[in-house]
């Protein structure tokens, strides 16, 4: 009976250890009135169109976002070691780790301007509808911090 109750303890660690952070799977859309809004270059802009896609396995998440300046895709490996990607951004060495419900996304982007630090938490609402995305930049303007909410469609 020892034994029994001992492999069923193990086995709820090995589930709680891989399902340690949220999941932020589905299709979401920007809600502007409760966002910061974007600088779209000289003199701002209006706020963006945004629709993102998210799918997650227990090692991956993958982001698609469409604006209307079309859709870029992100996949994110979910092993806190470093890891790089490519996009239309530069080159980003990152590391991804969860914060219990919350995961953090920091490292450093590497374009034709030099290598930019930022840092990215994606968490989700107590009733998994709204995800909020805050995202930490340096630039040649200094620190600057941003909000973005999405609602699940």
């Amino acid at each position: 009976m020892k034994k029994v109750n001992l492999m069923i303890a193990a086995m709820l660690c090995l589930a709680t250890a891989a399902f340690a952070g949220a999941d932020f799977s589905g299709t979401w859309v920007l809600d502007a009135a409760n966002s910061d809004q974007t600088q779209m270059g000289p003199g701002g802009g209006a706020p963006a169109e945004v629709t993102m896609t998210v799918t997650m396995s227990a090692t991956e998440m993958t982001v698609n976002r469409t604006t209307a300046r079309g859709t870029s895709e992100t996949k994110y490996a979910l092993d806190g070691k470093e890891n790089t990607v490519s996009s239309q951004g530069g080159e980003l060495k990152y590391t991804a780790v969860w914060n219990g419900g919350s995961l953090t996304i920091s490292g450093t982007r590497t374009t034709q301007r030099g290598e930019r630090p930022l840092k990215e938490v994606y968490s989700l609402s107590g009733d998994g509808k709204v995800l909020t995305i805050t995202s930490t930049r340096t630039g040649q303007q200094g620190e600057t911090t941003r909000k973005q909410v999405f609602n699940k469609k």
